[in-house]
């Protein structure tokens, strides 16, 4: 459950994801802490929002707009929504893996910056 305890905001994991996802309504949560932490278990944050943001769209992208007379409902709205986290977070990691994979080959890490202050100052 969420706490709105602003020193939780970034503990890297149930509160953190709660606020990152907008799963923060006191009444009515989209995932279960139980959801959240097992998706947290073994992943990193961002992968394991990627996992808790398909779940939303598999479970929501069913539902439509709808029009009751003067009331209107767009719940369209929230899976676009949660489809452009979706592509942004997989276009984030895929950039992290390719970026370990080119690095990270054979268990090398990424070699040090060979850059230093001031090497440039002689060219004009």
């Amino acid at each position: 459950m969420y706490s709105y305890n602003p020193n939780l905001i970034n503990d890297g994991a149930l509160n953190q994801m709660r606020f990152y996802l907008g799963d923060c309504l006191p009444d009515s949560f989209y995932l279960s802490d139980e959801e959240i932490c097992a998706a947290l278990n073994n992943a990193t944050f961002k992968r394991a929002a990627l996992r808790l943001v398909e779940s939303l769209l598999f479970r929501f992208s069913y539902e439509v707009d709808t029009k009751i007379h003067e009331a209107e409902f767009d719940l369209s709205d929230r899976v676009t929504n949660w489809r452009k986290l979706r592509d942004d977070l997989k276009a984030e990691l895929e950039e992290k893996e390719t970026v370990t994979q080119a690095f990270g080959f054979a268990g090398r890490s990424a070699p040090s910056a060979i850059f230093t202050r001031g090497m440039f100052d002689y060219v004009s």
